[in-house]
């Protein structure tokens, strides 16, 4: 994700304030990572669900955690989405081993609402930019 200014970051959230009454939800994926621009993002928004890829991300899945959620939230419970799994049990592992990591290093618990599987499908139709639907 590209740096954001605060004014810009500012205009975002106005624009997304005007047309929430017309939504249940509005969904941010910030991307993998971090930054100072992710950070500031995640800020201003009313609820934050972590997104985790399954097997890759526990190391940094702690420390975004840790400096976005905690600090940010006045929770200790956090809702987290494990990603690329290769099956159901891929995914509840993955969780497992994120929320023991959790645990230990930030005494803070998730809470697993379930994991996506990877999909060589929908992969082919973003890389091609055709709706998975039409293919």
């Amino acid at each position: 994700m590209p740096h954001i200014s605060d004014s810009q970051l500012n205009i975002l959230f106005s624009n997304i304030r005007k047309a929430a009454s017309n939504y249940d939800y509005i969904l941010l994926d910030s991307g993998a990572g971090a930054n100072s621009t992710i950070i500031n993002l995640l800020k201003r928004c009313d609820e934050k669900y972590f997104y985790s890829y399954s097997r890759t991300y526990i190391g940094n899945g702690c420390i975004c955690i840790d400096e976005i959620f905690v600090p940010n939230s006045g929770k200790n419970l956090f809702p987290v989405i494990i990603n690329k799994c290769s099956d159901e049990h891929d995914g509840i592992q993955a969780f497992e081993k994120l929320q023991t990591a959790v645990t230990h290093f930030l005494s803070t618990e998730l809470v697993h609402l379930g994991s996506v599987n990877y999909s060589e499908e929908i992969r082919s139709s973003l890389i091609e930019q055709k709706l998975f639907i039409n293919s």
